[in-house]
């Protein structure tokens, strides 16, 4: 039997619902004899919670504190794994959390959890290969283990005839604001005209006050987020990203909650973790414009793309699959 303790932040719940917490209890539900899982915050973290468990998994280690913890596990001899799912050494000057990671210090201190660490995940082959490049001796003991669909949580919404005016949605954080702007002409068009609506989930209406008139919802818990968007019940998700090393580092949550909620995913073309059969693709704001006039005219097999999408990550996202890695990590540990 592993135990295993997760180092939970309550402020970051989407990013440990679909990297820490939310993969390794669903594993203790499919092994109970080879795995128990507690979790604990940072800020209530004891000597005792690591000395109690045989390995310790952090997510997105960001500062000394969190150093300092993984010093005192390796310390007791228990095993850590470390989650990393951004380019933390690569964080765009328009997201709220570039001044926490570029202050001094930050970077290196980042690197040596990573050196002390028994196994390192990243959810995407880009982060693996970044990391690879910036602290070669990573090299080995590194896996990638991608975001998963996991039927309990994500339950297939039914699919919905196109409704009239269109739904389509953007859901996020002020981090995106920069990623918005790539196409935002083409976003006031799209909103200005009376065949759609819009929806924006986790942007507050402040932000936008130069764009037309939209429907902006606040979520305070990570399980109200998932409910927001399933009860909007979108048509279209539209989820634009500036090119550069920190978006190519994303994964393919989005496509997930899209999918999932009964809505066909646009996206910018060129990021592999959306090379996913089914969603519609635009190089440039011009070809942004032209799907919009498309499912305009209502043309858009929008619902064989859908099942299109599903199908896939039944196939190659189904956590009980993706898991079947992560049980190996630790058991070798």
């Amino acid at each position: 039997m592993k135990r295993i303790l997760i180092v939970s932040n309550p402020q970051s719940p989407g990013t440990d619902y679909y990297r820490t917490v939310g993969p390794f209890v669903r594993l203790e539900e499919q092994h109970p004899g080879k795995v128990r899982v507690s979790t604990q915050s940072p800020d209530k973290l004891t000597w005792f919670h690591l000395f109690s468990n045989d390995i310790i998994v952090f997510q997105r280690p960001n500062g000394n504190e969190i150093l300092g913890y993984i010093m005192e596990a390796k310390g007791m001899g228990r095993k850590v794994i470390i989650d990393i799912d951004d380019l933390l050494h690569g964080i765009p000057e328009s997201s709220p959390a570039h001044k926490h990671f570029a202050t001094p210090g930050i970077g290196d201190s980042i690197i040596k959890c990573m050196q002390l660490a028994d196994h390192i995940i990243f959810s995407t082959a880009f982060l693996e290969s970044f990391y690879h490049q910036y602290a070669p001796d990573t090299v080995g003991k590194t896996s990638v283990v991608q975001n998963a669909w996991d039927e309990a949580i994500h339950k297939f919404a039914p699919i919905q005839p196109q409704h009239n005016p269109v739904r389509m949605m953007w859901r996020g954080s002020m981090s995106h604001l920069g990623d918005l702007q790539t196409i935002k002409p083409e976003i006031r068009k799209m909103m200005e005209r009376k065949s759609f609506e819009t929806v924006f989930v986790g942007m507050p209406a402040f932000l936008a006050l130069d764009l037309p008139p939209a429907k902006f919802l606040d979520w305070q818990t990570l399980f109200t987020y998932f409910r927001l968007i399933r009860e909007s019940q979108p048509d279209y998700g539209f989820f634009p990203l500036e090119d550069n090393a920190f978006n190519h580092s994303k994964s393919n949550i989005f496509a997930i909650e899209m999918l999932s909620a009964g809505a066909l995913p646009i996206v910018p073309i060129g990021f592999v973790e959306w090379d996913i059969p089914g969603l519609l693709r635009y190089k440039t704001p011009g070809e942004f414009t032209h799907i919009i006039d498309r499912i305009a005219s209502g043309k858009m097999n929008r619902e064989e793309r859908i099942k299109e999408g599903r199908d896939y990550l039944v196939q190659k996202f189904s956590i009980d699959i993706v898991n079947d890695l992560r049980l190996k990590i630790v058991m070798e540990l």
